[in-house]
């Protein structure tokens, strides 16, 4: 019998965790459980970076096979992590929805400097994509290995015109630059609480 896989489920916290995000993280990992090996590390902290940072480290000495980053205000899937793991990809991201109007896609391609919203493509379990969040993201090990050997992974970059390059997409950038892919499934659809809080599309 072939062995599963180590799931390490990386969740950055700030201050508390809704309560219907709450009780679906706890559903979530119950049910995990019962397929694959998991462990579950919190970090607590005002700064995004530094808690994804410190949850890195926490992964790296740990045995496990794959990240699975995790935000605090998503809602997902039962099956999620046997579903992102049946595309055989290094890097994939369940499809996930901004929390404000009007509500599009977190995956995006880059054009030029910018980033511009992917229209969801009709055909096909999984797309590629140059960005997308990290509420809800399987790493492979030797994708974070290779990245970690230039620290820290995640960072912000603080941009003239007063804007900000978040963590989750200099993320990917190293990702792209390391020589991976980037893959969205179509077929994990999470909510993401306060905006789509279940998923549009069965």
């Amino acid at each position: 019998m072939q062995q599963k896989p180590k799931i390490a489920l990386l969740l950055p916290v700030y201050g508390a965790i809704p309560s219907i995000c709450f009780v679906n993280l706890v559903n979530f990992i119950l049910d995990s459980l019962r397929s694959f090996p998991m462990t579950v590390s919190f970090v607590d902290s005002t700064y995004l970076p530094r808690a994804r940072n410190m949850l890195v480290e926490n992964f790296l000495k740990s045995g496990a096979d794959y990240a699975l980053f995790v935000d605090s205000d998503m809602l997902l899937p039962k099956n999620a992590v046997e579903t992102l793991l049946g595309h055989g990809k290094v890097v994939v991201s369940a499809h996930y929805f901004r929390r404000n109007p009007p509500y599009e896609s977190v995956a995006q391609r880059k054009a030029g400097e910018k980033y511009e919203t992917i229209p969801e493509p009709s055909l096909g379990d999984e797309f590629e994509a140059d960005a997308t969040g990290m509420g809800c993201m399987l790493v492979k090990r030797e994708v974070i290995e290779k990245l970690a050997q230039q620290k820290p992974i995640f960072t912000v970059e603080d941009k003239e015109n007063s804007s900000v390059k978040g963590e989750d997409v200099i993320f990917c950038d190293k990702i792209k630059a390391a020589g991976y892919k980037i893959w969205v499934s179509k077929k994990v659809r999470a909510g993401h609480f306060g905006g789509i809080v279940f998923p549009a599309k069965p």
